[in-house]
């Protein structure tokens, strides 16, 4: 199988500890510089680990892979149980705080795999007992979660997108004005110390 590393010619330098390893290319005066700044894919299927940092200098180019593997997301028998942390695990030693970061926008190109990661985060938000208000216009991927959600909760056509989106702002309206009233309003306090369930709008 062709690769970047095939026909390729370059000076490098090699080194690893427990957890990275650090592959150093020398430019030099390769007319193939180019390839060089772009070895990634032929590195990653070489040593089989993910790429972790491309740094391009002037002279040289660091690749940094992750050695480490971290404990993958798992499904099991559990998976409707409910969850009482609103920190969501999303695999590889990262996670998702939804009151940290109430914002969230997931991008990608086409079969990077945002459909099935969409999918299975609607899942962890349930499990939170989360009210989800679900927007798609293009009649897509989101769409076909009616028919395991509340089919009101999930919008395609104008007239239900406005009341959706109507029916979240007015929660979220709701909500303000109660933790502003002189005997619910406690500085830098969020909808969990008001015994709140999240409450997300997705399009």
């Amino acid at each position: 199988m062709k690769n970047d590393l095939e026909d390729t010619v370059f000076s490098y330098l090699y080194e690893e500890d427990g957890r990275v390893l650090h592959v150093r290319a020398l430019k030099g005066i390769s007319p193939k510089i180019a390839k060089i700044e772009n070895l990634e894919k032929g590195l990653c299927s070489l040593f089989g680990y993910p790429l972790k940092n491309k740094v391009i200098s002037e002279t040289t180019v660091d690749y940094y892979f992750q050695k480490e593997s971290f404990e993958r997301i798992k499904y099991g028998s559990d998976e409707n149980q409910q969850v009482e942390s609103l920190e969501i695990n999303l695999g590889y030693g990262q996670t998702y705080n939804m009151i940290k970061t109430p914002h969230i926008l997931i991008s990608g190109g086409t079969g990077s795999g945002k459909s099935v990661f969409i999918s299975w985060f609607v899942l962890e938000l349930l499990k939170r007992q989360t009210e989800l208000y679900i927007v798609d216009p293009k009649h897509s991927d989101l769409s076909a979660l009616k028919k395991v959600l509340n089919e009101q909760n999930v919008a395609v056509t104008l007239p239900h997108i406005t009341k959706v989106t109507r029916l979240a702002v007015e929660e979220m309206q709701k909500r303000y004005d109660f933790m502003n009233e002189p005997e619910n309003f406690k500085y830098g306090s969020n909808f969990t110390n008001h015994g709140f369930k999240p409450v997300w709008l997705m399009f």
